[in-house]
């Protein structure tokens, strides 16, 4: 599931494919798509933060900017990652393989493709 721009859509994997929504019709980008999933999957903490956030709209995280969410069979949760708002030239963010608030290079939220331009094929 990705969150993004007050909208938000599924993606699913059927063979090599990735339907938008679960529609057999709605095929994303797929090369889009795998590089996307990589550079989440290889995505690194600059800076640690805290530990502990007691108050997450300091970091722009009560109403993220971004927030990925994976899910296997049967919708069981393997990762969540949020996105915040962006300072001196790092964005805030907070996911479930990493305790507390850290911060990442911003160009992974460039990467984060709109629905319409999974769609449309555009690069």
């Amino acid at each position: 599931m990705i969150k993004t721009g007050g909208k938000e859509y599924a993606l699913s994997r059927e063979g090599s494919a990735w339907l938008v929504d679960g529609d057999p019709n709605a095929k994303a980008d797929a090369a889009r798509v795998n590089m996307l999933v990589t550079r989440v999957v290889r995505l690194q903490a600059e800076r640690i933060v805290t530990e502990k956030p007691t108050d997450l709209k300091r970091y722009g995280l009560a109403t993220p900017a971004a927030e990925l969410i994976a899910a296997g069979e049967q919708g069981k949760l393997l990762g969540r990652i949020t996105f915040g708002r962006q300072e001196q030239g790092l964005a805030y963010a907070m996911g479930s393989a990493m305790a507390g608030v850290f911060q990442v290079r911003p160009d992974i939220l460039q990467d984060i493709p709109k629905k319409e331009d999974l769609l449309g094929g555009a690069k």
